[in-house]
């Protein structure tokens, strides 16, 4: 989940984006938010993610609206969650968020009561892939298949930085989550969850906390993705894995993370050929541990595999942008 006040799991990110032509992200600020929670919880993350932003950017410039960023099902156009049987935003089901969040905007006080500001919903993993590849003409010219891995694997096709809606290969949506590989649904398997029953079954114990150690220890050793076209990232699981971890448990992590990789590449591969895709790019929390599953999955491609450069602020960028493309430039 990203907001993004805009201007003319786990941590969730809010922020405030300027308009398009500027592609600087500034004030970003993480509020955490218990996807489990009830109602009166989830909304008041959502609200704190919204009102310090739109505070801090009244101090230079107004606001001129509300972009939100949400994972699905969801519907988009009329800002109603729609997510059941997920384990995740179930208390909000059916929920009216654009409603509900004026009316806590009203009344702390952040926004006067007689004034408006548009908002408008994204997909949180299109956010996070749009953010991503507008300004990169390496993205921005090509036609990507972006996929988000945290929590599930989101997807969408982009073509000239804009999302594809109208292929037959993937559903509408974009989704590639429910799509079957090897007898089980991709979400199951290319997601932190699916990561951590691999660790168990190689006998490896990785809880939560441990796999997150994976991933900062990765950020902690330098940035390899500036160059992580097909396969430039080196670096393994054993390279980035923290220091506790003996050397027979370093080996099967670098094996879990070298099996992952192939498998991801192999179940993307069809749809790379189908939609002849000319590049992957991977976003999302297990990409912190790309450099131990990337040289895997660019070997099980015929595309170069890209990874972000801007973390949070990606995602924030796509959820603001929905505001520019579809209510500030269109005039809706």
């Amino acid at each position: 989940m990203a907001c993004s006040p805009f201007r003319t799991g786990p941590p969730r990110p809010g922020g405030v984006a300027p308009r398009r032509g500027d592609r600087t992200v500034s004030h970003i600020v993480t509020t955490p938010v218990d996807a489990n929670g009830d109602e009166k919880a989830i909304l008041g993350a959502l609200c704190a993610a919204v009102e310090e932003p739109i505070r801090h950017a009244g101090e230079h410039e107004p606001v001129t609206g509300i972009g939100i960023g949400f994972p699905g099902p969801f519907n988009y156009r009329r800002g109603i969650c729609l997510v059941r049987g997920l384990a995740k935003f179930e208390r909000i089901y059916g929920m009216d968020i654009s409603a509900a969040l004026w009316e806590r905007l009203e009344q702390t006080g952040v926004v006067p009561e007689a004034e408006t500001l548009p908002i408008a919903f994204r997909n949180d993993a299109e956010a996070a892939i749009i953010g991503e590849v507008d300004g990169r003409p390496e993205l921005a010219r090509g036609r990507i298949i972006g996929i988000t891995l945290g929590t599930g694997i989101g997807s969408h096709l982009v073509a000239g930085g804009e999302v594809v809606r109208d292929t037959t290969e993937f559903r509408p949506d974009g989704w590639l989550y429910d799509k079957p590989f090897r007898g089980r649904p991709a979400d199951d398997q290319f997601s932190t969850r699916g990561l951590t029953a691999r660790f168990q079954a190689a006998g490896v114990t990785v809880d939560g906390a441990g796999l997150a150690g994976v991933f900062r220890r990765w950020e902690s050793g330098g940035d390899p993705r500036e160059n992580s076209v097909r396969g430039e990232s080196g670096g393994g699981a054993a390279d980035y894995a923290p220091d506790e971890y003996a050397p027979d448990e370093l080996a099967a992590i670098t094996q879990v993370y070298r099996a992952f990789g192939t498998d991801l590449g192999t179940f993307l591969q069809e749809y790379v050929t189908a939609v002849e895709a000319t590049g992957i790019l991977v976003l999302g929390g297990v990409a912190g541990a790309f450099p131990a599953f990337g040289p895997a999955l660019s070997g099980a491609v015929t595309v170069p595999v890209y990874t972000g450069r801007r973390g949070a602020a990606a995602a924030i960028r796509g959820a603001a942008l929905r505001v520019y493309t579809t209510l500030l430039h269109s005039g809706q």
